[in-house]
């Protein structure tokens, strides 16, 4: 682990019918010693339903979450889902995964 992992939306993201994880992190406020967890740019998990998760390379999907993430939640707009990602001292990001 190189970073903090703050936030996690849990759903189908693919249609596959089996739970995958959406991660999001980062910590900026440690002590001056210790520096800033900032590695955490978000990462899907795909879950096989046997308890496996096989991790979607970030350049195949497309996302990069920066900044200090504290939370993910799940948006619809119509019949759209989207995922907003509340950035730490940043705008609000609206992310629409497909798979």
């Amino acid at each position: 682990q190189f970073s903090t992992a703050n936030a996690f939306q849990v759903k189908d993201f693919n249609n596959d019918h089996n739970l995958d994880i959406l991660v999001g992190g980062n910590f900026f406020r440690s002590n001056i010693q210790m520096g800033r967890y900032d590695s955490n740019y978000g990462e899907l998990l795909l879950g096989d339903g046997r308890g496996n998760f096989n991790c979607v390379p970030r350049s195949t999907l497309g996302i990069s979450l920066r900044g200090q993430i504290n939370k993910i939640l799940p948006v619809s707009i119509g019949k759209t889902r989207y995922e907003l990602v509340v950035v730490n001292d940043d705008s609000v990001k609206l992310l629409k995964i497909i798979q």
